[in-house]
């Protein structure tokens, strides 16, 4: 699988995706790509917004991420997505949790407070 963001667009197997919102950042996982979605475009800024997606090779949505509800019932979006040395998808969010999450599902396996 190839992939690249150019211009906000997630361009995966030289065809541009239809993004719903601007793409921030990308992670391939074997034949998978998990997108991270800018939270500012979202037309809502008072909802929870589910910015983590992942594709199969042809762009259709696999899953899209378990909202963070943990603290205080407060829903939270994500700013970044990485792999760790275990190559475990890590996704972070503006309260200063890591998320551990499982690639089969989007659901969080744990979280820690890192901030």
């Amino acid at each position: 699988m190839n992939y690249k963001i150019e211009n906000d667009r997630v361009i995966l197997n030289d065809r541009t995706l239809a993004n719903p919102v601007d793409a921030s950042k990308a992670v391939a996982i074997g034949n998978e790509l998990v997108v991270l979605f800018d939270k500012w475009a979202e037309a809502d800024r008072h909802t929870p917004f589910d910015n983590v997606v992942c594709l199969d090779e042809s762009g259709k949505v696999l899953w899209r991420i378990q909202e963070f509800t943990e603290v205080r019932g407060r829903s939270s979006f994500y700013t970044g997505i990485s792999l760790n040395e275990k190559n475990e998808l890590l996704a972070y969010n503006p309260m200063g949790f890591s998320c551990r999450i499982d690639i089969e599902t989007g659901k969080i396996i744990d979280y820690a407070f890192v901030k």
